[in-house]
């Protein structure tokens, strides 16, 4: 038990590093939270500060979520629950960072990381889907929903044939709940044709 609480206790602590805030304040002198989503995320950090700034948060978030779930594995690596509470406390302290008022991102990266650690197939399918609809449609947000929408389908062919177990499921269940729930405000302005296309300044568009 105390393995199990340390595991989770460090995963959300890992996840709680808010890798986009601290890049904005740290490198350009700015709270990437007053701008575009408000939220710290790889998207957001990109429309505030640029390609390059992005990228960083991107690999750094993308690191949370591997790390947490590694680190589970190494620890018990025949707890597969414990590797699936990892990484949704990982999801949670990127979300919900304690280290900067509970005001982060919104778990995108950081769950999908996780989910390639578990099962790399499945996260390669859905990033060629999520870049598919980028491509065609220019929102990150429409592909963020649609990529979680179908991972748990996935997920379930690969359970079915016996390839990933139960809890691996589960997660991945949950995590697309998570990052749908998260997505409301975009699915609100996806439907009024409002929501913001890739290439627009955040800056730009409150400046």
């Amino acid at each position: 038990m105390v393995a199990w609480i340390a595991v989770v206790a460090a995963a959300y602590l890992l996840g709680s590093v808010p890798s986009g805030l601290l890049i904005g304040r740290l490198v350009f002198g700015i709270d990437v939270r007053e701008y575009g989503s408000r939220r710290t995320g790889a998207t957001n950090v990109l429309r505030t500060v640029g390609k390059g700034a992005a990228g960083a948060a991107l690999a750094l978030d993308l690191l949370k979520g591997a790390l947490s779930v590694l680190l589970a594995q190494v620890v018990l690596p025949q707890e597969p629950w414990l590797h699936v509470l990892a990484a949704l406390a990982a999801a949670a302290g990127h979300n919900w960072p304690v280290f900067v008022g509970f005001r982060g991102g919104r778990g995108v990266v950081v769950s999908a990381a996780a989910l390639g650690v578990m099962y790399p197939p499945v996260l390669l399918a859905i990033i060629v889907v999520g870049l598919a609809v980028v491509w065609r449609w220019r929102y990150v947000s429409l592909g963020s929903v649609l990529g979680a929408a179908v991972a748990p389908a996935l997920m379930l062919a690969c359970f079915v044939r016996g390839l990933i177990p139960l809890p691996y499921l589960v997660y991945t269940v949950a995590a697309a709940a998570l990052i749908i729930a998260s997505h409301r405000d975009n699915i609100s302005r996806l439907l009024a044709g409002t929501e913001a296309r890739v290439g627009q300044s955040a800056l730009k568009a409150q400046g």
